[in-house]
């Protein structure tokens, strides 16, 4: 349960933050300040000890006490986010704050909640489907894929400098790029280099496969890719997180491109590779493999480009979402919105 015991705990810490910074603003909000301390006494419990008690007496969830406490904090949130109470308002307004130190708890504060809020949707949005395809539910197969194994560190390389990087890049593409090479050098001493070697000097600097890229290299040689071998045809990949940036690439960049999968964060992890061609592959394999790692390298270069350039790169905080996906076709929006995410929705009836 390493993820709900994170997420707890950032919501507690977030939560002790907003109170700290209610307080400085010595506002006279009493009422706000009781709403952020009621869920932050629900955040007091242990969660490690919920497979144990689920393994040893848990026949029931009304004997295993954490799973009582997880689900009494998610009531508590999903009854705030549906009613126009003060720390939703509070959320809404302060988050959006021009003064970085004082909107980061509450934008950090926003995000917990969403991310706990969205237990409670994602639970209603499996018993709606159930009724709206229950084909869906019957005589279902689960596949267990292994994940891949992680490889050695790919570059062995501990001098490895920007001005070195821009230095392959012309000699690959047979071209010179002094405005770029001056932009290394600005950033060198501005610690760019040091960052590099930070990043190589790793012992976790070992990449994977990522769970999307292994599910889709399944699917495409075992040629499980045309429309009918999928649900209602719809060929898509479902995750729990958005895509990475490299896997966003990956899929842009596949001859099979038309599976679907979340869109990406643009985050960018080192950890990363490509599945590996195995003895078994023919030519044609091989090839397509050439192609698909060039193509994805392409795009790196020109990311690498752009941040010397801009001096910033895209990228996303957090690499969950604030606010859940809502598919249309099973909720039914509340009234209230909010001009900065999705209204927050509520499963009370099911389309068929």
């Amino acid at each position: 349960m390493p993820r709900i015991t994170e997420y707890k705990d950032k919501l507690d810490k977030a939560l002790g933050l907003c109170l700290e910074d209610h307080e400085r603003r010595q506002s006279a909000d009493e009422a706000l300040k009781s709403e952020l301390q009621k869920p932050r006494e629900k955040c007091n419990f242990s969660v490690n000890n919920i497979r144990e008690q689920e393994e040893i007496k848990c026949k029931s969830p009304s004997f295993c006490r954490p799973l009582r406490d997880c689900e009494r904090l998610i009531n508590l949130i999903h009854n705030a986010q549906l009613a126009m109470t003060g720390i939703k308002k509070a959320v809404r307004t302060k988050a959006r704050g021009s003064e970085f130190l004082r909107s980061g708890p509450w934008c950090e504060l926003k995000h917990y909640l969403g991310r706990w809020h969205s237990y409670r949707q994602a639970a209603n949005f499996i018993v709606c489907a159930a009724a709206a395809w229950p084909l869906l539910f019957q005589d279902f197969k689960i596949t267990s894929l292994p994940s891949s194994t992680r490889i050695s560190k790919p570059i062995v390389q501990s001098d490895l400098t920007a001005v070195a990087i821009v230095q392959h890049m012309e000699a690959f593409e047979k071209v010179k790029m002094p405005e770029l090479m001056q932009d290394a050098e600005d950033l060198r001493r501005m610690g760019l280099d040091k960052a590099i070697q930070i990043q190589l000097l790793k012992r976790t600097f070992r990449p994977i496969v990522h769970a999307e890229v292994l599910i889709h290299h399944y699917l495409t040689k075992n040629g499980i890719t045309r429309p009918n071998r999928f649900w209602r045809q719809w060929q898509y990949i479902g995750a729990s997180k958005p895509t990475c940036r490299l896997c966003h690439y990956y899929f842009s960049s596949h001859s099979q491109s038309q599976i679907q999968v979340r869109p990406s964060h643009l985050n960018l992890y080192p950890n990363w590779r490509l599945p590996e061609i195995s003895d078994e592959d023919d030519a044609e394999a091989r090839e397509a493999h050439r192609k698909l790692l060039k193509s994805i390298a392409e795009k790196v270069r020109n990311d690498a480009k752009r941040t010397l350039q801009q001096r910033t790169t895209k990228s996303k905080q957090h690499d969950s979402n604030t606010y859940s996906a809502t598919p249309r076709y099973l909720v039914k929006r509340s009234e209230s919105t909010d001009s900065d995410g999705p209204a927050y929705c509520e499963v009370d009836r099911c389309s068929r």
